[in-house]
């Protein structure tokens, strides 16, 4: 988390001279992260965010920065749709890598490009003619998924930060028949329902917040026209069980709780149920953020509102619970630090514990590690009457195996990978070229066997939608007009 200036520099430089600009995802290592924000310091195209507005910011490298390559430093769906996304703006010559020649795939992903997830599109599409249809896809999907999602059903992407409005604006804008079908998260899909659910109990002041064109009563007459993919799941939100949730509840009654949109129902619940009296937040990466920078400002206000009394400034410790995959903790270490150090000595008494749950199963217990020497035997007999003390089971406890939420896919945009692509941008030999042909994405050039435009075209309609929704704030026309006729 504090790399040294001229680590960071020397970095920079690499990727100044070779005209390389840098989009990270948030679930990075900390040791990638940490470097590649101290680097940023010294060379602006280097941008860590969500899946939402990688692309855009590789687009904005390329037209306004110079920048001839793009390292993409996340799963396999965020190159596919950089490298689209450059295309779709006349930049298709700027070249976009990998990280690894091997596949970094995403389990969430994966689920899209099933064969029931086109059976799940297959019932609605047949019934378009009498029931329209749209369908909302999460970002976090391949090109291939997306189109062959739209040849079905008329597609628009969403993310996690904009997901509940895009499904309102549906409900909104399109025919009062219209259903939506979402996926491929099926928790995600969960926790809508249940915050739609939740919205229309509220009322009408709490709606307005979310979308100002639906009531209460309107959001209740959507849910029986919301449907969602059951099947898909990424496996490290999965962890955020019923076990963990538990605990949360039982022993951290005093922490504010963050969920992101992928966690299964019972810490959804529980952190949704406390954002309604400001102690939680649910959605993005960048939501839960941005909900833990909110109160270290509100800490910060408090302490200089009281200074400015005559009072006497007393410790503040503010606990939340990261209720996301852990390589979350970097970018938020890092903004948490300067907002301390630009407070002054106002700060001084404040401090900010973010605490990661982890999992049951991945916990040896006392009694557990005495079992394995047979019946009767006690941790005394097996140990020599050393104290064993509860730990990680699956080595240092954060990977798939056992701890906390460390996604193994984004694990593999280390920073020897780095300085590897690097090495092999300024070889410039016929070996270096086909290694860094291996790390380019999938152009998707063939088409979906109909003959019309290619995969890669077809999958950038519903991201294009989805840009046009973003800046305009309603679907775009040709949409509406696909979805009615």
């Amino acid at each position: 988390l504090s790399p040294s200036d001229d680590e960071a520099r020397r970095l920079a430089e690499r990727l100044e001279r070779l005209k390389v600009g840098v989009v990270a995802h948030f679930y990075m290592d900390p040791e990638v992260q940490g470097l590649l924000i101290r680097a940023s310091r010294f060379y602006p195209h280097i941008f860590i965010s969500d899946s939402l507005v990688m692309a855009g910011r590789a687009v904005e490298m390329a037209r306004a920065g110079g920048c001839r390559s793009v390292f993409v430093l996340g799963v396999d769906f965020m190159s596919e749709n950089v490298a689209a996304m450059l295309k779709e703006n006349d930049m298709g010559d700027v070249r976009v890598y990998r990280m690894d020649e091997a596949p970094i795939g995403c389990t969430l992903a994966d689920a899209a490009n099933s064969d029931e997830y086109r059976q799940y599109l297959s019932s609605p599409a047949s019934r378009r003619a009498e029931e329209p249809a749209v369908h909302i896809v999460y970002i976090n999907t391949s090109l291939r998924a997306k189109a062959q999602s739209d040849q079905l059903v008329p597609t628009i992407t969403c993310t996690s930060s904009n997901v509940v409005r895009t499904v309102l604006q549906a409900f909104l804008q399109l025919p009062d028949n219209a259903h939506v079908y979402y996926g491929p998260d099926a928790y995600m899909g969960a926790n809508v329902r249940e915050l739609l659910t939740s919205l229309a109990e509220l009322g009408d002041d709490a709606v307005a917040e979310i979308h100002e064109g639906h009531t209460a009563s309107s959001v209740a007459a959507c849910l029986p026209r919301f449907h969602y993919f059951q099947e898909g799941k990424c496996v490290i939100h999965e962890m955020f069980g019923s076990d963990v949730a538990d605990v949360v509840a039982a022993e951290y009654a005093d922490a504010y709780v963050t969920a992101h949109l992928e966690v299964p129902g019972e810490m959804f619940r529980l952190a949704l149920l406390k954002s309604r009296t400001g102690f939680g937040a649910v959605g993005s990466t960048q939501t839960i953020l941005d909900f833990i920078n909110g109160k270290v400002d509100a800490a910060v206000a408090a302490m200089q509102e009281e200074k400015d009394g005559g009072g006497t400034l007393t410790a503040e410790r503010i606990r939340v619970i990261l209720g996301t995959e852990v390589g979350m903790l970097t970018s938020i270490v890092e903004s948490v630090r300067d907002k301390l150090r630009d407070s002054g000595p106002v700060a001084a008494g404040i401090e900010v514990e973010i605490i990661i749950p982890v999992s049951s199963e991945s916990v040896t217990s006392v009694e557990a590690s005495g079992a394995g020497a047979g019946a009767g035997a006690t941790t005394d007999e097996v140990l020599g009457g050393a104290v064993v003390l509860p730990g990680p089971s699956g080595g240092e406890g954060c990977s798939a195996e056992g701890g906390c939420a460390a996604c193994p896919y984004m694990k593999m945009n280390t920073l020897a990978a780095v300085h590897r692509t690097l090495d092999l941008l300024e070889e410039e030999s016929e070996s270096a070229s086909a290694h860094l042909a291996a790390q380019e994405p999938d152009a998707y050039a063939e088409d979906l066997g109909d003959g019309s435009e290619s995969v890669a075209a077809r999958g950038c309609r519903p991201i294009v939608r989805m840009q046009s929704f973003q800046a305009k704030g309603v679907f775009p026309d040709e949409l509406v007009r696909t979805v009615s006729s």
